[in-house]
């Protein structure tokens, strides 16, 4: 199979060098869009979204059908504008950003205090200390991550008579993970 020419002798292959967006679609984004549109439309149709926002109904399904034979593929800022305002969003917003994702979830997870994370730390460097092997830093990892998770699981704050308790409790997770 020989390459493919398209207009202008380009080869197939050097489609990327160039289209102005150097090989990303034109309209890669558009149906970003839409879903945030639908989204945000909450069941309301699309014909009372258009007349709040005072643009042709018409346009407005003719942008959400774009694969149809009158459908609109490019996005028009100037009818968009009023679209978005009826949702309750800004413009770039609509048109840049995932509006259909949650909220986003905070790295630490709840509930983890300081001294939480400290006896935590202690555990760790428990069962480093009184492994008979040499600890890697890998394995001191995996005590941290699992004494973390032990640690907030309780209800209560963990005392220092409670690290043996604690210790091999983390020992016992790790190798049950390790198993299957």
């Amino acid at each position: 199979m020989g390459r493919k020419v398209i207009p202008f002798r380009i080869a197939w292959q050097s489609l990327s060098e160039y289209r102005p967006t150097n090989g990303i679609h034109e309209h890669a984004d558009m149906d970003q869009i839409r879903r945030n549109i639908l989204h945000l439309a909450d069941g309301r149709a699309l014909n009372s979204i258009a007349i709040a926002a005072d643009i042709q109904q018409s346009w407005l399904q003719r942008y959400m059908n774009p694969d149809k034979p009158s459908g609109i593929k490019k996005p028009n800022p100037e009818m968009l504008a009023p679209v978005a305002q009826v949702l309750g969003v800004s413009l770039s917003d609509l048109m840049t950003k995932d509006l259909t994702a949650g909220p986003v979830a905070s790295s630490q997870p709840a509930g983890l205090n300081g001294r939480m994370i400290g006896f935590a730390i202690k555990v760790a460097d428990y069962l480093r200390d009184i492994s008979l092997d040499k600890v890697s830093e890998e394995q001191y990892e995996d005590f941290l991550a699992e004494a973390l998770m032990l640690v907030q699981a309780r209800s209560r704050l963990p005392e220092a008579s409670d690290l043996p308790e604690v210790a091999k409790k983390v020992i016992a997770e790790i190798r049950s993970k390790a198993r299957g």
